[in-house]
């Protein structure tokens, strides 16, 4: 066999790397999707691989595990879930409050999901065993919030000459009270509307203390 046939076939052999990235994606929507309907543990990797379909041995190759593959999963819903709900976020005036009340709303909207809601539960009873995961959705989900209030918080500050002492804990502090009511008020079944003034009510007692930040 000539070089040129030898390389022909190396080709043909070998998926492009716009196939390989539909692949990875088939890979993980259809993990996602076992993932939430029947839980971490009852889902094979041979399962999985039914499911796409592809070889057990293509599977094992690109996620060598399913922890690795589950963290794949949340990495790559977590990046859907940012732009999302960035997309979904108008421009905006330069008023701090109007700013923040905005963000809390869509975050308020985007934990709702019934994915959001599901992958975070999924993180709750396997924290013990995968810590790793537990800290990649914090990292990852909850920090990011976090940083994008934080760059709100220091350029009104800059904006309105307003110093702000620490504009990280207000952060947290901010993005931790809106998430903490729905995750403590999800067993109830809250309305939408709901957790919408639920995130205008936190903004506003921030506002009100601006002068503390």
């Amino acid at each position: 066999m000539d070089q040129q046939t030898v390389r022909g076939a190396t080709r043909r052999g070998r998926p492009s790397i716009a196939r390989a990235n539909a692949l990875d994606s088939d890979i993980l929507k259809a993990a996602s999707e076992m993932f939430l309907r029947d839980g971490f543990d009852a889902v094979s990797m041979e399962a999985i691989a039914g499911a796409v379909p592809l070889s057990k041995t293509t599977l094992y190759a690109r996620f060598p595990s399913k922890q690795v593959l589950l963290e794949a999963v949340i990495k790559d819903q977590i990046q859907q879930w940012s732009a999302d709900t960035s997309n979904k976020i108008p421009p905006l005036p330069e008023d701090i409050g109007i700013r923040l009340r905005v963000h809390m709303r869509a975050m308020a909207v985007a934990m709702r999901s019934p994915a959001v809601q599901g992958f975070m539960k999924l993180g709750f009873v396997l924290a013990d065993r995968l810590p790793t995961l537990a800290r990649l959705m914090h990292e990852q989900g909850h920090m990011y919030n976090v940083a994008s209030i934080r760059a709100e918080i220091e350029a009104a500050a800059a904006r309105d000459k307003i110093p702000v002492r620490d504009a990280e804990a207000v952060a947290r502090h901010l993005v931790n009270s809106v998430a903490g009511w729905n995750i403590q008020e999800a067993g109830r079944g809250p309305s939408e509307e709901e957790a919408l003034a639920a995130a205008d009510d936190v903004v506003m007692l921030f506002m009100a203390a601006r002068w503390a930040w």
